[in-house]
C-alpha cells in the first residue's frame, strides 16, 4: 500500500517516473542500478502498480480494482522473474516468462509490466533471448530490470534500457526516515543508519530481521567477553565467524563499529557520540578498561582483516591473524 511519497531520497529518479507516467510518454525498458537494500524493488513496484492505475495519475491511487490487485499480488498483467534458488537467470526462463507471454495483448490494464529482479544476472544466452523483444516491443510491454551491477549488461541490451541509479542516502535522511515513518526510537535508529551503508533496507534488516539481530547478539556477547579471553578461548571462537562466514563483512563492520564506540566514549566522555545506545552501559564499562592503545591496535587489526577478506584470503587464517593482534 505504498506510493512514491515513501520512497526515501533518490528524488530525481521518482520525479523523473511521476513525469513520464503524467506525460503517458513511456519508455519500454528501464534498468533501475543500485546496492542491495537500495530501493530498487520498492521503486519498481511502485512505477508499476501506478503505471497499471486506473485514475491514470502521476501515482497509484491504491483504491481502483488495479492498484488492489497489485497489492495482492494477483495482477493478471504484472508479470516477476527472478534467480529461483539459481545462481543465473536462463534462456529458457526469458523464453517462457517474457518472450511468450509478451505477445498477448493486456488482460485488464493499458500495460503488460514484466519485473526482472537480479537481472544482472542474466545469461549472455538469456541476454540475447531478450533482445529482439526490447528492440521492437508490442507498444504496451514494459520492463523493468533490477541489478546491482549495470555493467553485467551486453551493450546492445544497456542501449536500449534508459538507466537509473538509485544513489547511497545520507545516514542523517536514514535515521530520520527510520524515526518518523517507521517509529523506530532515536537510539536504534542512529545505530542502525550507520550500519547500513547508505541503504534503507539494510537499515530496516538491522532492526527487524531475525538473523541479523540473532547475529548481532552472538557477536555483542562475544565481544563483550573479549577481555577475558586467554589465546585457547579466542581460538574456540572461530566456531563464530564460521557461523557467519556467508555474513563476515557485516559482522567485521559491527565489530569495527563497538570498538570505536569504545574508544570514542574514553576519550570524550559523552554518550552523545556512541551509536550504539543499545548498549551503552556496556560500552561505557568498557572503556574504562581498555587502555586507548589497545583499542587502536584492535581496531587496525579489524581493518586489515576487512582488507584481507575483499581479496579472498584463506577464511580460518584470516581470522586467527586478526584475533592474535587484537590480543596484543
Amino acid at each position: 500500500m505504498y506510493t512514491f511519497d515513501d520512497v526515501a531520497g533518490n528524488k530525481n529518479i521518482v520525479k523523473y517516473l511521476r513525469n513520464i507516467i503524467n506525460g503517458q510518454k513511456i519508455p519500454h525498458a528501464f534498468i533501475i542500478d543500485g546496492a542491495g537494500g537500495a530501493g530498487k524493488t520498492f521503486i519498481s513496484d511502485i512505477f508499476a502498480k501506478a503505471l497499471q492505475c486506473e485514475g491514470h495519475g502521476p501515482k497509484p491511487c491504491l483504491n481502483c480494482v488495479s492498484c488492489k490487485a497489485f497489492d495482492n499480488k494477483n495482477h493478471p498483467d504484472v508479470f516477476y522473474i527472478g534467480l529461483q534458488d539459481k545462481k543465473t537467470i536462463g534462456v529458457d526462463e526469458i523464453r517462457t516468462n517474457i518472450n511468450k507471454p509478451v505477445s498477448i495483448k493486456p488482460y485488464r490494464g493499458k500495460y503488460k509490466v514484466f519485473l526482472i529482479d537480479d537481472a544482472d544476472k542474466l545469461t549472455v544466452q538469456a541476454q540475447n533471448a531478450l533482445l529482439k523483444t526490447i528492440e521492437e516491443p508490442p507498444a504496451y510491454a514494459v520492463f523493468i530490470f533490477m541489478s546491482e551491477n549495470y555493467k553485467m549488461f551486453l551493450p546492445t541490451v544497456l542501449s536500449r534500457c534508459v538507466l537509473l541509479k538509485l544513489k547511497p542516502l545520507p545516514e542523517s535522511e536514514i535515521k530520520q526516515y527510520l524515526e518518523f515513518k517507521k517509529s523506530v526510537p532515536e537510539a536504534s535508529a542512529g545505530a542502525a543508519a550507520f550500519y547500513s551503508e547508505g541503504s534503507i533496507g539494510k537499515a530496516l534488516d538491522f532492526i527487524n530481521d531475525d538473523f541479523v539481530r540473532g547475529m548481532r547478539g552472538k557477536v555483542t556477547s562475544f565481544l563483550s567477553g573479549f577481555r577475558d579471553k586467554d589465546l585457547l578461548g579466542l581460538f574456540a571462537s572461530v566456531k563464530l565467524f564460521e557461523e557467519y562466514k556467508p555474513n563476515i563483512k557485516e559482522v567485521l563492520d559491527f565489530m569495527y563499529a563497538w570498538f570505536r564506540d569504545v574508544l570514542v566514549f574514553k576519550e570524550t566522555k559523552d554518550a552523545d557520540f556512541v551509536l550504539d545506545k543499545e548498549n551503552l552501559v556496556i560500552i561505557q564499562r568498557e572503556a574504562f578498561l581498555y587502555p586507548k592503545n589497545k583499542l587502536y591496535n584492535i581496531l587496525d587489526a579489524i581493518d586489515r582483516a576487512r582488507y584481507c577478506f575483499y581479496y579472498n584470503s584463506n577464511f580460518n587464517l584470516t581470522v586467527e591473524v586478526m584475533l592474535i593482534a587484537m590480543m596484543e
